[in-house]
């Protein structure tokens, strides 16, 4: 499925997004205690590095993608 969103700049950019905020919606549902939440931090920064890198390859040079990629993550 990645293969697909990658080939459009502004899907990716969405899932990337996600991969963020999900990764941080868990460090704060570690911050009120709720157990078991490291692993789905992993998980996600992890996953989130690696998309981020992925989308730079994938466009690199692409001055609109990496333009639009960067205003909408910054």
């Amino acid at each position: 499925m990645k293969r697909e969103w990658i080939k459009d700049y502004k899907a990716f950019t969405e899932v990337v997004m996600a991969l963020n905020l999900l990764s941080w919606a868990n460090v704060q549902l570690k911050e009120q205690g709720i157990e078991g939440r490291e692993d789905f931090i992993n998980l996600y920064s992890d996953m989130y590095y690696q998309a981020r890198d992925d989308f730079y390859k994938e466009w690199e040079g692409n001055e609109e993608a990496t333009s639009y990629f960067f205003h909408t993550t910054d």
